[in-house]
């Protein structure tokens, strides 16, 4: 029996995206969408959902490798659990700031170490002196390793307004209330790529919203490590810690599934139309092209030309 091959040390094997629905007479809502993989360094399997509660308002959906990500999701948790109120770029930058702060711990404990170096501000120390060298290859291997810790959040602020962020490497945040959608790990951009060429906007049916985010799992399928397994669920203000959300069941997702892979690639008449199109060009009198630079470049004189004059 072969085994099956291993991705690259360091690949993101997993797809986490969600949408903003504000559908006309329903209330507001995220849906939210993840493959079920996991990955432990170069080990990877299907174990469950990829979401975590970090306030009562506020989950959290994670991409990349579980141990660091496990580290700053408890490190955001602790700050901002207890918080009593939640307005939208207050919450992100508090969330940022504790992504900063554990990130740096856990520099310190997954990359300076293998360079006996025993803290972020030694590490720091070593730019622009003789040292430089080390130091650039370390950041080069910080900036490999972080690209892969990726947070989604999605939920609610004090008056009900659903919202989405991410925080990816240097704890960086991006808005993504305008566009109502965002996804992250090595499936995230064809996930935004069929989102935005689905045409979505927060103010589709709940349906059309359902299929929209669904189908974008699925064409994110086709990269890396992705799993084909799907978790999906409806998040809403009104929801209470403890107490399930309604979703999709497997039956549910695979009878979707079933008829986003019948779709056409095209439609069936307009391969005929094509080639209508293209002899009536092939046969069309070609007009010929004037160069328009002409008489605005000079042509410059050849060495030979100059070397005689």
């Amino acid at each position: 029996m072969t085994s099956k091959p291993r991705l690259p040390r360091g690949k993101i094997v997993t797809m986490c995206a969600a949408v903003i629905n504000e559908e006309r007479n329903q209330p507001k809502a995220i849906l939210a969408v993840n493959d079920t993989r996991f990955s432990w360094g170069e080990l990877s399997m299907d174990s469950g959902w990829k979401m975590q509660t970090v306030h009562r308002r506020w989950r959290v959906m994670f991409a990349g490798p579980v141990s660091p990500v496990t580290a700053l999701i408890d490190a955001v948790k602790t700050e901002v659990a207890s918080a009593k109120t939640t307005p939208y770029r207050a919450f992100a930058r508090q969330c940022a700031k504790a992504y900063r702060e554990e990130r740096r711990r856990l520099i310190e404990s997954e990359i300076l170490g293998e360079h006996d170096i025993h803290s972020y501000a030694e590490y720091e120390a070593l730019k622009n002196t003789s040292d430089n060298a080390l130091y650039e290859a370390i950041r080069e291997k910080i900036k490999k390793e972080e690209q892969e810790w990726n947070l989604l959040f999605i939920g609610f602020d004090d008056v009900g307004k659903p919202h989405i962020f991410v925080i990816t490497e240097y704890g960086k945040i991006q808005w993504c209330d305008l566009f109502a959608f965002a996804a992250i790990g090595s499936g995230a951009w064809i996930a935004h790529h069929a989102l935005a060429q689905f045409g979505y906007n927060r103010f589709m049916a709940r349906s059309e919203a359902t299929y929209g985010l669904l189908a974008a799992k699925f064409a994110s399928e086709s990269a890396d490590g992705v799993g084909k397994k799907t978790g999906f669920l409806i998040l809403k203000d009104a929801d209470r810690l403890g107490r399930t959300v309604p979703g999709l069941n497997v039956k549910d997702i695979r009878t979707i599934k079933q008829d986003w892979e019948g779709l056409p690639r095209y439609s069936p008449t307009i391969l005929s139309a094509i080639d209508k199109m293209l002899a009536e060009s092939q046969a069309q009198h070609q007009p010929r092209i004037d160069n328009p630079l002409k008489g605005y470049i000079k042509r410059s004189t050849s060495r030979k030309s100059r070397r005689g004059k």
